[in-house]
């Protein structure tokens, strides 16, 4: 049965594959934009559906659109979906449609399964995932991943906690030993600490506690960045930046996005923008790395805030920490690092592969398949303890993820 992982992200979402020929796991390049990161994006226009690069692209073009065509641009693309997950709710769309968020992320998962049949499989259905999920994803967050997976035409599905997959993944590409590992994940819209061990014998397992926040990663950083462009656009124009004070405009939110990413690499940088319709209305800032730090300081303090709290709990249970990665697109921004330095006992180590680490080691959970797995012996990720099956709550200690791996 072919299989993927999947790295469902707020902001962009990762797959990969076991390449057979390298018996490696590797990134799938989606084949119908050359890419490995696929925007997390979906367009329901009056001729169909769009997703990933090309509702994202709808976005970008709308600046010089005219204004009611805008308006129904912008009322048809729903971002961040995995952060504003609910159950029971629905978008609603220009000319009567609508679409429940199971079904948004559904969408999102198809084009995934759809382009790795075609890049990877030779056509061939894939019909078995593993999909990771932040620590902080309630029971009803794991439930709707999985309805819309089965939506999207998965017949097996496996769940996945992030840093857990990040520390599988990471293990995957390097040649040293694995064994204490912290796990910095800071994304596009989540953030989770934990501390993941290896026992030497292929199994991983989360001993404590994780720490994390639902509500803390890029996307509030591009809020920032959007407030200082109202500032920007009051003092220049006069105005907001959409001419409803109450609204934001999620085009130039997506300006803010790539704001974010440019000052990641660069100590300064002068930006231009043109301000949405009606009118003609450029605006003009330059931004240095301090006022950036600082705009953004107070969100990566929740980070560093929550780190600290995994690190008590580690040195309280007598644990030690041998390595520290960091992973998530949000974790690429340098104070990033230098607030890591300054609390960890190790230095923190910049994952190459800091896109694609996730999905990684999402493809090697289980890799002799669910079918195969149900007839062998797992172990409870918290504690350590043997259960059944991956699919029952641990008996000991009430959780219900399991280690990756599994042994005869």
């Amino acid at each position: 049965m072919n299989k993927i992982g999947i790295d469902f992200g707020t902001s962009f979402s990762t797959a990969s594959w076991i390449n057979p020929k390298t018996r490696q796991p590797e990134a799938i390049t989606f084949h119908d934009i050359s890419m490995q990161k696929m925007p997390s994006v979906v367009y329901y226009g009056p001729d169909g559906v769009m997703v990933g690069l090309a509702a994202y692209s709808q976005l970008e073009n709308s600046s010089g659109m005219k204004p009611e065509h805008r308006h129904q641009i912008l009322q048809s693309v729903v971002m961040s979906i995995k952060r504003h997950m609910k159950q029971g709710h629905f978008y609603y769309f220009p000319g009567g449609g609508k679409a429940s968020h199971e079904e948004i992320i559904a969408a999102i998962l198809h084009k995934i399964k759809e382009q790795a049949e075609i890049a990877c499989f030779n056509g061939q259905p894939v019909e078995e995932a593993t999909i990771t999920h932040p620590v902080v994803f309630a029971s009803w967050q794991k439930e709707m991943l999985r309805e819309a997976a089965a939506l999207a035409g998965f017949k097996h599905v496996q769940l996945l906690e992030e840093p857990v997959a990040a520390a599988l993944g990471y293990a995957s590409t390097t040649s040293e030993k694995i064994k204490n590992v912290l796990v910095y994940d800071f994304g596009g819209g989540t953030f989770d600490a934990a501390f993941v061990q290896h026992d030497g014998e292929g199994q991983f397992r989360v001993p404590l506690e994780p720490e994390g926040d639902a509500y803390c990663g890029g996307d509030d950083i591009d809020e920032a960045l959007y407030d200082r462009w109202e500032q920007v656009a009051k003092e220049q124009h006069n105005r907001t930046i959409d001419m409803n004070p109450n609204n934001r405009d999620i085009s130039f939110k997506v300006k803010c996005r790539k704001h974010k990413e440019q000052m990641s690499l660069f100590p300064k940088y002068d930006f231009a923008e043109v301000l949405p319709p009606p009118g003609v209305s450029w605006v003009e800032m330059q931004l240095t790395r301090p006022d950036f730090d600082k705009m953004v300081e107070p969100i990566i303090e929740k980070t560093i805030v929550r780190t600290q709290r995994l690190l008590r709990k580690v040195t309280d249970s007598g644990y030690k920490i041998d390595t520290a990665i960091m992973i998530g697109g949000s974790s690429r921004i340098p104070v990033v690092y230098e607030k890591l330095k300054q609390i960890l006992p190790v230095e923190p180590r910049k994952v190459m592969q800091v896109d694609v680490a996730v999905a990684l080691g999402a493809v090697l959970y289980n890799p002799d398949g669910l079918q195969e797995i149900r007839h062998k012996q797992v172990f409870c990720i918290y504690c350590g303890c043997k259960i059944s099956t991956a699919d029952k709550f641990c008996m000991n200690c009430g959780r219900s993820s399991i280690s990756f791996n599994a042994t005869t």
